[in-house]
């Protein structure tokens, strides 16, 4: 059996269907038209509706709602992971011959994002830390939800964030990251200190705490399917779920370490870093990856800054913290918009004013979206296959327990042009799709002539963030 050795990113790519020079340009433009589109023809709030969506059949309803599927499913993807935990310990030496490296960089963390996407957050009902948190909670004879302690609302997604900081940084910088003793290390740390962190603040600290639930839930949020305020499973707008995400402490940082780091991802493989930069520099990887990230968080903050002075509205504050605990429990959820109806923009008083970075938070998520399948989509269609192939095997001990250990890895059934068009085009839904999140949150908080004023930084900023990931992707 061979297999391809594992990488991080797309790889190397010089054939992609368009120029870097054509590619960039029409990126560019189609945000600079969905903006001036949305100006003229969007001049009401159409998102975060309560009773938004078309329900799916009852039939359905009742399958998703069954508990004895999700216990069913739960119970799979916990053994799963003692799998590829025991295997990393246990099973081949060589990253390439382990199940475990690729099962964890590329078929979870780029699978757990397209699934979300799909379907929502389903990480929040899979998540086996939460399987085991409950059934530690039930030997005690005590609530899972019940802690020593109650998790403090200032911390919001702040733990989320620096678990994924931890993650891609793994993932990204170190030369030994796909040995596979220091990632089934990883799954060991993460488990036991979110376990002890749950046992501490009950199980709502999945709810924020937990980087990989928290990467779902963001995702999820622009899943097409959903639960209205009822209850209803419903086929929606994303962008419904989008906008009905409430800012928190962190969430800003959260969606920033997404963005920088899939940034950083396209930086590594330019040409510039691969000449200039030592491919086994921690230090130099680990600056790179800091400063990308910083230059995405002050991109935004200036953006937000200049906006805020540019309107004479301010937004409303933000939903309670129980109304967002209280939807959080939900698999698929969206929480209720808040804010200023169409009727009433204008000013509010100045002792109400929240900085427009809070409110707008949310519009990056998409863009974050659009990174991670822009640069790990050709990761996840060939380079995910060794998965399967490597289960069937998955202690090297010449067993075959799913008739897959002699599959060769498939480069043929998707063309490079293909997937060249699916990269950039994601890249550019992310941001148009962001551009709709950022206007209709505008007209939702200000009156019409401020909503329109309030874009204009922010549009700048989605350029130049448009410009750079596509030129970055092209000149790997």
């Amino acid at each position: 059996m061979t297999v391809a050795v594992l990488a991080h990113g797309v790889g190397g790519r010089t054939d992609l269907p368009l120029t870097a020079s054509v590619a960039v340009a029409g990126a560019v433009w189609a945000v600079i038209a969905s903006f001036l589109i949305l100006s003229v023809l969007w001049p009401r709030p159409r998102t975060g509706r309560d009773n938004a969506g078309v329900p799916l059949p009852a039939t359905l309803q009742r399958i998703v709602s069954s508990r004895p599927l999700w216990e069913v499913l739960r119970l799979l993807v916990l053994l799963a992971a003692v799998l590829v935990t025991v295997a990393a310990f246990a099973g081949p030496t060589a990253p390439t011959d382990n199940l475990a490296p690729f099962a964890l960089y590329i078929t979870f963390w780029v699978g757990l994002a397209l699934v979300s996407l799909l379907f929502g957050p389903v990480w929040r009902v899979l998540n086996p830390l939460r399987f085991l948190h409950r059934g530690l909670a039930a030997l005690q004879g005590r609530s899972p939800d019940s802690g020593r302690r109650e998790l403090p609302a200032a911390l919001g997604w702040w733990p989320a964030a620096a678990w994924l900081a931890v993650f891609v940084w793994l993932e990204l910088v170190p030369p030994f990251r796909s040995e596979p003793a220091v990632v089934g290390g990883f799954l060991l740390v993460y488990a036991a200190v979110n376990l002890l962190a749950a046992h501490t603040c009950g199980a709502t600290w999945f709810d924020r705490g937990d980087g990989f639930e928290a990467y779902s839930t963001l995702i999820g949020a622009l899943s097409p399917v959903g639960h209205r305020a009822d209850g209803r499973l419903v086929l929606r707008n994303p962008l419904d779920g989008a906008t009905a995400v409430r800012h928190e402490p962190g969430l800003t940082a959260l969606v920033v370490v997404l963005i920088g780091s899939t940034a950083f991802d396209g930086l590594t493989r330019s040409r510039f870093w691969v000449e200039q930069i030592p491919a086994d520099s921690i230090p130099a990887g680990t600056l790179g990856l800091l400063g990308m990230t910083l230059a995405v968080a002050a991109l935004y903050f200036l953006a937000t800054a200049v906006a805020d002075r540019r309107t004479s509205a301010a937004p409303v504050t933000t939903a309670e913290p129980a109304q967002e605990a209280a939807s959080a429990r939900r698999p698929v959820a969206a929480v209720a918009a808040t804010g200023l109806s169409a009727g009433q923009g204008g000013s509010v008083p100045a002792t109400a004013r929240v900085p427009l970075r809070a409110s707008f938070a949310t519009s990056l998520v998409p863009i974050a979206a659009g990174y991670v399948i822009a640069h790990y989509f050709s990761l996840f269609l060939f380079e995910g296959q060794t998965t399967w192939i490597l289960v069937s095997d998955p202690f090297g001990t010449g067993a075959d327990y799913l008739g897959s250990r002699d599959r060769q890895v498939d480069y043929t059934f998707v063309s490079t042009t293909a997937i060249g068009y699916v990269q950039i085009g994601a890249i550019v839904a992310g941001h148009i799709v962001a551009a709709l999140i950022a206007h209709d949150r505008a007209v939702t908080i200000f009156g019409e002539r401020d909503a329109r004023q309030s874009q204009y930084p922010l549009m700048a900023a989605m350029l130049l963030f448009t410009g750079t990931a596509v030129a970055l992707l092209v000149s790997t």
